[in-house]
């Protein structure tokens, strides 16, 4: 499936790697639940093991469901410390597993999870191809 990004000249530029809007053919939408980077009793200490974490389970989701990464048409990425440090960490992550088009995107930091050591939680929607 071919996913256009849609950054028409009234809306802003986007500023990093997302689209303002994802226009995708018909499929199957997998909506994703938050992926903390957390899980048992064996926390990661680190904000970078903490976000590569969540991709790779959205990412082990979205093939499980037949799709790949591709397919990722919308992305919502909680921060708990919502640093310019952190933003940046978070981008260079997400290098490794997102293409171009970029999904939708929004960023929130300074959220409080129910998990203290949880640091960043993603929520994902993707369009998987019919077969």
């Amino acid at each position: 499936m071919q996913n256009i990004a849609v950054n028409p000249p009234e809306a802003l530029a986007p500023i990093g790697m997302f689209s303002n809007g994802i226009l995708s053919k018909p499929g199957r939408v997998l909506a994703i639940a938050g992926q903390a980077g957390v899980a048992g009793p064996a926390v990661p200490t680190g904000f970078e093991e903490q976000t590569r974490n969540c991709w790779k389970a959205i990412e082990a989701i979205v093939r499980a469901a037949g799709g790949s990464m591709a397919d990722l048409v919308s992305i919502n990425i909680y921060l708990k410390d919502g640093s310019p440090e952190n933003y940046r960490i978070m981008n260079e992550v997400r290098k490794d597993f997102l293409v171009a088009p970029y999904p939708a995107s929004t960023a929130i930091g300074g959220v409080q999870f129910m998990l203290p050591a949880m640091e960043i939680e993603i929520q994902a929607f993707a369009v998987i191809p019919d077969a």
